[in-house]
């Protein structure tokens, strides 16, 4: 409802529409983060929420225009949506692996292919937010290390990269945690590097001040 009155809430409730079905089983990685079953739409509606407060937040310090919000959750809604193109899944075997789809393009490009063929769908391809959308889509995984073909040239590509970052990221050490006690850590190898999750601590005392 907040994102439907505009041209990149048109285009995301149409694209998420179509792939409802997959968006809703789908995990959002094979092995990263949120690999369970409903994975991809758990990680979507954290990364939707922070987009969305954090964009009201920076407006309510630089002005209601700086950030457009809609553009920004629109963006957050649909980052990784075809990822239910780049994995095949099969629910009763659990069993997740990639694609012949994704040997030839990665979600990160195929979502801003999928804003381009829905918003001529809806005769909407003139609409200069929808160019702004397709950035927000290409650039969300910030640099092409990581498999944007472009970085993050507006405000609202920042700040869906970085939240689409600490949700990765507070999901693994929430995994981690399961296992640790405060005060431990647990030492993993992910692409090549050394990752270290430490617990502090978590208990709730307080000190007594004389």
């Amino acid at each position: 409802n907040y994102i439907s009155d505009s041209v990149s809430g048109k285009i995301a409730y149409a694209i998420l529409s179509k792939y409802w079905d997959k968006f809703t089983a789908w995990p959002a990685a094979s092995g990263m983060h949120h690999t369970s079953f409903g994975g991809l739409m758990m990680h979507t509606a954290c990364v939707a929420e922070k987009c969305y407060n954090d964009g009201n937040y920076y407006n309510s310090i630089y002005g209601k225009d700086f950030i457009n919000v809609k553009l920004l959750v629109s963006a957050a809604l649909l980052h990784d949506i075809m990822k239910v193109e780049e994995y095949v899944v099969d629910v009763k075997e659990s069993k997740v692996e990639y694609s012949t789809n994704s040997c030839l393009a990665s979600h990160v490009v195929t979502g801003a292919i999928e804003v381009r063929i829905t918003a001529k769908e809806l005769g909407l391809e003139d609409k200069r937010e929808v160019k702004e959308l397709e950035h927000c889509l290409l650039a969300h995984h910030g640099s092409l290390e990581y498999g944007s073909p472009v970085t993050p040239n507006m405000p609202e590509a920042f700040i869906l990269h970085y939240a689409d970052m600490l949700d990765v990221e507070t999901w693994r050490f929430n995994k981690a945690f399961k296992g640790l006690q405060e005060h431990q850590s647990k030492h993993e190898w992910i692409n090549g590097s050394r990752k270290i999750y430490y617990r502090p601590t978590i208990s709730n005392d307080i000190l007594n001040v004389i």
